[in-house]
């Protein structure tokens, strides 16, 4: 392609590919985003173990691993400690998409949506009967309809989505911290 110069005008560049964000200034985006894959998908497979709250060890553990394929993908200067927190807060993001698809056909392939929803509407009536307070047991009852069910299952989603993004982010701000290389001592 052949430039031409107009006076008064300054050319323009096209953006070449694997351009950098400017949100990631001196990251490898490529590197970035499969890192933040991987890292998340690992997330999502380690949540769904039904030990306790697996999440709450699996999360870190993903943003601590997407810090360290970045850099073992990477080719240039390393992970600043705030690309770090957004690599690792990606990360989240992945994992919490594989987490609602794998919990979604797993609901769906063995049937358990009823189940899911009497789960539901039992927590609820245990609240109720517990309520003294009747603005309190009326909302409760908003609880029941579908409506309500719909908007306790998005705010469940949300909440997960906020504990998947930050523990994530994190994990591996904890990472790009213990792996910022230091340089010489100052004597």
């Amino acid at each position: 392609m052949v430039g031409v110069s107009v006076p008064g005008l300054t050319p323009s560049i096209p953006a070449l590919p694997g351009a950098r964000s400017p949100h990631l200034a001196g990251t490898n985006s490529r590197a970035l985003v499969r890192a933040a894959i991987y890292a998340g998908m690992i997330a999502a497979a380690l949540s769904l173990i039904p030990l306790g709250p697996s999440f709450i060890l699996a999360l870190p553990f993903a943003g601590f691993l997407s810090v360290l394929f970045y850099r073992r993908w990477a080719l240039g200067p390393e992970l600043p400690l705030r690309s770090g927190f957004r690599l690792g807060a990606l990360a989240g993001v992945f994992g919490f998409v594989g987490f609602l698809v794998l919990t979604a056909v797993g609901t769906l392939t063995s049937h358990g949506q009823n189940e899911l929803r009497e789960a539901l509407l039992e927590s609820v009536r245990q609240q109720q009967a517990r309520a003294t307070d009747p603005q309190v047991r009326q909302m409760l009852d908003y609880l029941t309809t579908p409506s309500g069910l719909g908007l306790m299952i998005l705010a469940g989603f949300l909440f997960m989505a906020a504990v998947f993004i930050l523990l994530s982010g994190a994990g591996a701000l904890l990472s790009a911290s213990l792996l910022e290389r230091k340089g010489p001592p100052n004597e």
